[in-house]
């Protein structure tokens, strides 16, 4: 309960931040805020399911379990894609910034397609096999997914391998962006350069600190999880770490343009 009322109060001061932080008045900005708005949804919809009483808890395979299940799912597809495309908005911004208009017009649509296969991630659970969904073990507060015949087949190619998909992409993106900052840096003005590095150092924080929590989720719940035995490390590496996931989401944020919700019209570099 108590990460859920802290992740309640991080994320909607995350979003505070982000209205009142004129760097992140753009594309960028607008992802953050989509973030922060999956991120609370999912805080939301697994809190409030797991706290129901038993007299209120329908049965694993109602109709309402399953869905609850599939529409969690989707929040952390969608979260997941949503820091990809961070990433790319820092590439297309550094190495590509003759594209950041088109990229500016093209935000919304890409929005609504990691929307669409994050959905199609999630519902493709139930094309494989009706009996293969994500339910939550009031027994050892865990969100586990259905042992079925395609569960081993959906978990490693749809979930463990995409995953580990979209973090690969995000260092890499990363990476190169960084150096790109470092070669331009070089070839600029003393003056031009301390902006330029102070970018870079900007950018090289928040690039690690955006990779924190999906790479903690990524190892925790998939590598770490399958593997206990014991009912409180079993939901410390499950529930407590995907919940704690969007929370560190919100805090970055908060962490980086934070001081905009008290001088909310001091600049920061768009990053």
């Amino acid at each position: 309960l108590q990460i859920f009322l802290s992740g309640c109060v991080i994320c909607c001061m995350a979003l505070l931040t982000i209205q009142r932080t004129s760097a992140l008045h753009n594309s960028f900005g607008i992802i953050c805020a989509f973030q922060m708005a999956s991120d609370l949804g999912l805080l939301v919809v697994t809190t409030v399911f797991s706290f129901l009483p038993a007299r209120l808890t329908p049965i694993d395979d109602a109709p309402i379990s399953k869905f609850v299940g599939l529409f969690a799912e989707a929040l952390y597809f969608f979260s997941g894609g949503l820091h990809v495309l961070f990433a790319i908005h820092r590439f297309i911004y550094i190495v590509f910034p003759t594209k950041k208009f088109a990229w500016g017009r093209m935000t919304g649509k890409v929005i609504a397609f990691v929307i669409f296969l994050s959905l199609a991630r999630s519902f493709l659970m139930p094309i494989l096999d009706t009996r293969l969904f994500l339910k939550y073990d009031r027994y050892t507060m865990c969100w586990v997914i259905v042992a079925t015949p395609w569960t081993y087949f959906y978990v490693v190619y749809f979930e463990i391998a995409w995953s580990l998909t979209e973090f690969v992409m995000i260092l890499s993106l990363d990476c190169i962006s960084l150096f790109r900052l470092h070669f331009h840096k070089s070839r600029v003005s003393a003056k031009n350069s301390k902006v330029s590095l102070s970018v870079e150092k900007l950018l090289v924080k928040q690039s690690f600190a955006q990779c924190v929590p999906t790479g903690t989720v990524v190892l925790f719940y998939f590598f770490i999880f399958p593997n206990l035995t014991d009912q409180f490390e079993m939901f410390i590496a499950s529930s407590f770490t995907w919940n704690a996931g969007n929370v560190l989401d919100g805090l970055v944020i908060i962490v980086f343009h934070g001081h905009n919700l008290f001088y909310p019209k001091s600049l920061t570099q768009v990053v």
